[in-house]
């Protein structure tokens, strides 16, 4: 760095040198990147995404904090001395982060300020401006110009992943969305409040029958616990999905209210199911106030809010087979409701019914699968109902056998990639050689997926 100065600063120079002082130059070089705003420096904020393999493969989970800016350039690299009239004292020039104390001292100017040719006396005009330094410095003269960030004083939260999660990031982290308001439902009935299993029932007015609902009340919850709902398949029965999903170990692990309802006998076949049976009713009946199965997962969430005072922003709903196809409608119909959801050996349908497609593999990912041999090429109706193109896109973890004879595990990876399509965060998991099975550990197994997202 060139130091200029006036006749009057060259005899303050040598008169300091023959009094044997000396310019310190061994002050260490400071962070140009970061100015000393007086406050505790913050670190940048990081957040996780989820991020799929470029092979559409099981979703990732990333760290990352936004990259270090590039440092300011050395401020003030030719300093112009001028203007020192007054009696001869020490002077020390406190550079700003980036430059070396030269031991001068120019007057009564501002630290960190670098004298252009501004009377040694008097403040150029740059305030402290108490920046949040989690804003890195952009490196532009600081000599008064305004930098274009306006600083409130209030840290922002404003996230900056490094990562490409595949869907849009305002940049700003909002919160949960505002809690919708009381469900119109109409019903009866109520939910225990002791610990532990019981069957109990709810009656929607629209049906007029009494629908049963398995209900697990752990120990230990918090003042507003987590709901997760469980649907069984074909022909069960919500106590056996409780049993079977093995749920009790996550609501006793976790604090989980956990709701299984039971579907009601249906005297006729749909497109999943060839003729009459125990099942859930989905694709034509996808009319949330018409559909006596919805209108039940309504009253359930309403029980629930009102006897547990449940987490809101965390309702969460599982399902195999019949229930998997049912979850996947759920989430459809209610997305201000449901925070993320988990189906085995169900998916998006586009044949005329399941049995259509019997594609099997032998392959754990769903890439590259599309236009293999033996791939169906249906373009029908999707059903259980189609993906919301717009509104909270509701994530998903999908399970399925690779070896699956009654539902192919296509229909699966169909709905992987519908949801990769419109920006939806999905998890994949094809188990090789496994039929049509529900996966060992079933909802200890989804949990750290579901508990990651909460309603946005």
């Amino acid at each position: 760095m060139t130091l200029k100065t006036s006749s009057v600063g060259l005899v303050a120079f040598a008169l300091l040198t023959s009094c044997g002082g000396t310019p310190d130059t061994s002050a260490p070089t400071q962070d140009a990147s970061v100015v000393d705003t007086g406050l505790a420096a913050l670190p940048p904020d990081a957040s996780k995404a989820d991020v799929q393999e470029p092979d559409g493969g099981v979703e990732v989970v990333s760290d990352a904090t936004s990259p270090d800016a590039t440092s300011s350039p050395d401020v003030g690299s030719s300093v112009d001395v001028v203007g020192i009239d007054k009696e001869l004292v020490d002077v020390s020039v406190g550079m700003e982060a980036g430059a070396r104390d030269m031991g001068v001292d120019i007057g009564s100017m501002d630290a960190g300020v670098v004298a252009t040719g501004v009377d040694a006396g008097r403040d150029v005009g740059i305030r402290d401006t108490s920046l949040d330094i989690g804003v890195r410095d952009t490196g532009v003269d600081i000599g008064g110009m305004d930098l274009g960030v306006r600083d409130t004083g209030v840290d922002t939260g404003v996230r900056n992943t490094g990562v490409d999660t595949g869907v849009r990031d305002t940049g700003v982290d909002t919160g949960p969305s505002p809690l919708p308001g009381p469900d119109t439902v109409v019903y009866t009935g109520s939910f225990p409040t002791t610990v532990g299993e019981t069957d109990t029932s709810l009656t929607t007015a629209f049906e007029g029958m009494a629908r049963e609902v398995d209900v697990y009340v752990p120990a230990m919850r918090s003042a507003h616990p987590p709901l997760l709902l469980a649907f069984h398949g074909t022909g069960g029965s919500g106590p056996e999905m409780m049993t079977d999903s093995v749920a009790q170990t996550v609501a006793d692990a976790y604090g989980v209210i956990v709701v299984a309802p039971s579907s009601n006998w249906v005297g006729h076949g749909d497109w999943d199911h060839p003729t009459e049976e125990t099942y859930w009713l989905t694709n034509p009946q996808n009319d949330p106030d018409t559909n006596p199965d919805v209108l039940l997962v309504r009253a359930c969430i309403e029980e629930a809010i009102r006897a547990y005072s449940i987490d809101q922003n965390r309702v969460y709903a599982i399902g195999h087979s019949s229930g998997a196809f049912f979850t996947l409608m759920l989430s459809e119909l209610l997305q201000d409701r449901l925070a993320a959801f988990a189906s085995s050996s169900g998916g998006l349908v586009e044949c005329p019914t399941t049995q259509s497609c019997s594609f099997i593999t032998t392959q754990s990912t769903c890439a590259g699968l599309a236009g293999s041999p033996g791939w169906c090429r249906c373009t029908g109706v999707e059903k259980p109902g189609t993906l919301p193109p717009t509104g909270r896109h509701i994530p998903g973890w999908l399970g399925h056998g690779t070896n699956d004879p009654l539902v192919s595990m296509q229909y699966t990876c169909t709905l992987q990639f519908a949801m990769q399509a419109l920006g939806y965060t999905v998890e994949t998991h094809l188990r090789v050689g496994d039929g049509h099975v529900m996966p060992d550990n079933f909802a200890p197994t989804v949990w750290p997926f579901l508990s990651s997202h909460v309603r946005m």
